[in-house]
């Protein structure tokens, strides 16, 4: 049966495609009826249905409460009256005499109230003819010019100076009073000038940089002879600096570059005079970097410092040029506890230091001309503390360090350029532990300053640390009466200095065959009591070394004693 359907499915599916593919027309006659047409007469409206809804209404109820209110009174109102800035006078003139001192005078002209510039010129003219009883002629006389100024624009500021000084004074390390003064004089020649130019743009976008240049020429006095004019200590200083800091979020990325060049000559290079005073030229030249990464953390609270300090050194002396690299950590840690009570640091360092005719002159002025500096090498200091502000009158900060020191300049007696009233340079090296405690009160009339230092001395070669204090204390007192008087007090005092001496009668004590004379105590009291007439006449009466000690400040270099200066002041 299936069979036979599918075989009748084709011819059914023929057929039908047959009678499709076919062409009818059909043709029907008839009446179609079509209604008539009328137009609607209405206009049109819009049908909706309204809702009617109640009207509610909200009576207003008549109620009394009783009220009642009391008047507080109100407490008067406190004004406080602030004096208006008092006026600043561009002149300061101060003039004094004494019995030692004939005359002082300082001028002081510079600017006054003023963002953008800033302008000063000192000259302070000190002359000395104090004696000594039983030494040579030690009087002196020091002169100063100096004028400075900067320029302080939105996001730049340039300032300079220049300086012009002189110190003459005499060798008075004789216990004679038949040495004549022009055979012991001395005279230092100092001019000096720098220039500093600092770009500080707020944009914590911008790479801000700093750049300066100096330069300095230093003396002291040329013989009188014609034949030996050359044969003077002089040196000329050249320095650059420069740095570049980066501010990065939280962080302050820094690096800073400084170089010195000294050049050092006594004399004619390659001469001499004697057999044992021969030309010296000495130059030195140091190159210094400084990359150093400062962060801060806890809202500011803890700031951390982390950086090293690579340094160049060249040493040429015309016989044996001699170059030495030298790596610093460069680390500083600090934490604010209670808003600033309490603030713990630590501070890991070290430095190169360069060492000129200037800078040992100023730490004695008494040293000979034939000298051959060396530089400094701090090759660590340690520093850990703790300072802070107990309160808005008071003031301390507290510390413990340890300082290696290469070429540690020291200062010995003379016996063999001079009359033993000069003194050599030796240089040795040193490790030294100190405790250090400082302290700062004010109150609305008195001021209290205190600072001492306690030192410990470990010498590699030298018998002693030749000149240098154990222990150091600085104090100073301000006070200030109603009536327009004004009273200071200054003290300071140093123990237990050793010079080296040459016998065994004026020693006190020896080791390893070397003897040493105990200095004695430094002790200078000052005092001084000043009266303001005016806000712009004053006039002042000071005391210097009013305990009358005649203490040495080198072997053979007592000091003056009692000293009385008055004098008076004024501004214009």
């Amino acid at each position: 049966m299936t069979n036979r359907k599918h075989i009748l499915l084709p011819f059914l599916l023929c057929f039908v495609i047959g009678i499709q593919a076919q062409e009818v027309n059909l043709e029907v006659s008839g009446n179609r009826t079509v209604e008539p047409a009328y137009r609607i007469t209405k206009q049109p409206h819009l049908i909706d249905t309204v809702i009617p809804y109640s009207s509610i209404q909200y009576p207003l109820l008549t109620l009394k409460y009783d009220n009642s209110f009391e008047l507080d009174t109100i407490r008067s109102a406190r004004i406080k009256l602030v004096d208006k800035l008092d006026k600043l006078y561009p002149g300061y003139v101060r003039l004094g005499l004494g019995n030692a001192i004939l005359p002082l005078f300082q001028l002081h002209y510079g600017s006054t109230r003023s963002r953008k510039f800033v302008y000063d010129a000192r000259i302070h003219q000190l002359n000395s003819i104090g004696k000594v009883n039983g030494y040579a002629p030690a009087n002196f006389n020091r002169n100063q010019i100096e004028l400075s100024g900067k320029l302080n624009e939105r996001k730049y500021s340039v300032k300079g100076d220049l300086h012009f000084n002189t110190l003459g004074l005499h060798q008075y390390g004789i216990p004679s009073t038949s040495v004549p003064a022009d055979s012991i004089s001395q005279r230092y020649s100092d001019f000096g000038t720098s220039v500093y130019y600092e770009k500080h743009r707020k944009d914590s976008m911008s790479l801000n940089y700093a750049l300066g240049a100096s330069y300095n020429y230093f003396r002291d006095k040329k013989p009188q002879i014609d034949s030996l004019s050359d044969w003077f200590a002089h040196e000329n200083n050249i320095g650059f600096l420069g740095k570049i800091w980066y501010l990065f979020n939280d962080e302050i990325i820094q690096s800073d570059f400084i170089t010195r060049y000294n050049s050092f000559a006594y004399g004619v290079a390659g001469d001499s005079i004697s057999a044992i005073d021969t030309g010296i030229v000495y130059n030195n030249l140091q190159l210094l970097i400084s990359p150093n990464i400062t962060t801060f953390a806890r809202n500011n609270r803890l700031k951390m410092k982390f950086g090293a300090r690579l340094a160049l050194d060249v040493n040429d002396d015309r016989i044996q040029p001699v170059s030495k690299v030298y790596l610093y950590p460069d680390v500083e840690l600090k934490y604010s506890l209670f808003n600033d009570i309490f603030i713990p640091y630590l501070i890991v360092s070290g430095d190169l230091e360069q060492q000129t005719l200037k800078s040992l002159s100023r730490q004695n002025e008494f040293i000979l001309s034939q000298i051959l500096p060396q530089s400094e090498n701090r090759q660590m200091d340690t520093r850990l503390g703790m300072k802070g502000t107990l309160s808005n009158k008071f003031m301390f900060n507290t510390s413990a360090s340890y300082r290696l020191i290469k070429n540690k300049a020291l200062f010995v007696q003379d016996t063999l350029y001079s009359r033993s009233n000069r003194f050599r340079v030796i240089y040795d090296d040193i490790n030294e532990i100190a405790l250090n405690a400082s302290l700062i009160y004010e109150v609305e009339k008195l001021q209290i300053q205190a600072a001492g230092c306690y030192h410990i001395y470990q010498t590699k070669n030298e018998a002693f640390p030749w000149n240098l204090p154990a222990f150091e204390l600085n104090t100073s007192l301000k006070y200030s009466l109603d009536i327009p008087l004004q009273f200071k007090l200054d003290a300071s005092a140093a123990f237990d200095r050793k010079a080296q001496v040459f016998s065994a009668t004026e020693s006190d004590q020896e080791k390893n065959g070397v003897y040493a004379k105990n200095l004695g105590t430094i002790l200078d009291l000052n005092f001084e009591a000043e009266y303001r007439y005016t806000n712009r006449f004053s006039a002042f009466l000071q005391f210097n070394n009013f305990a009358a000690q005649r203490y040495a400040r080198w072997y053979n270099y007592p000091v003056l004693g009692f000293q009385v200066i008055g004098g008076i002041s004024f501004r214009f």
